[in-house]
């Protein structure tokens, strides 16, 4: 497997990385021992970056549960979608105790939902050590002047 630094971070990961949306919103069961199933196979191939969503349904879940007792050397990337510092401290909160660990590596603010508001509450969790490194996704080119901003 090759690997590349992620951006500032100093992060080294696998050119390939796991996503989960769709593929890992699945009750519990064969689906979930499915998704585990590919969890195992990617870390046994070299692969150490994961990246999951509370908008993804279970997907938070379902990834905790495959990654427990497997977190060391995985870099966990997860995403906040809230409009308010209280609803955003929440969201938080919850990925952490579904993804099943003390420290997300890579928290994002989703489609850049609210970043002026909720940035603040990211950045406490980061000084807390709850959190490692902070970023944001975006999609259409109308945002990217609010983007350079975020990262200024």
């Amino acid at each position: 497997m090759d690997y590349r630094t992620l951006g500032r971070t100093g992060l080294s990961v696998s050119a390939v990385g796991m996503g989960t949306l769709g593929a890992f919103d699945v009750p519990p069961g064969r689906a979930e021992d499915h998704c585990r199933h590919l969890v195992e196979e990617a870390l046994a191939r070299g692969l150490n970056f994961f990246d999951t969503a509370p908008a993804y349904g279970a997907a938070e879940r379902v990834l905790g549960r495959a990654l427990q007792g497997r977190r060391a050397g995985v870099i966990l990337a997860t995403k906040v979608r809230e409009t308010t510092a209280r609803a955003a401290r929440a969201s938080i909160e919850r990925s952490l105790e579904r993804l099943r660990t003390e420290v997300i590596d890579l928290l994002q603010v989703h489609n850049m939902v609210g970043w002026r508001e909720v940035l603040p509450v990211l950045e406490e969790f980061r000084e807390k050590g709850r959190v490692r490194f902070l970023g944001l996704t975006y999609y259409g080119r109308e945002t990217e002047p609010e983007a350079l901003v975020f990262f200024s």
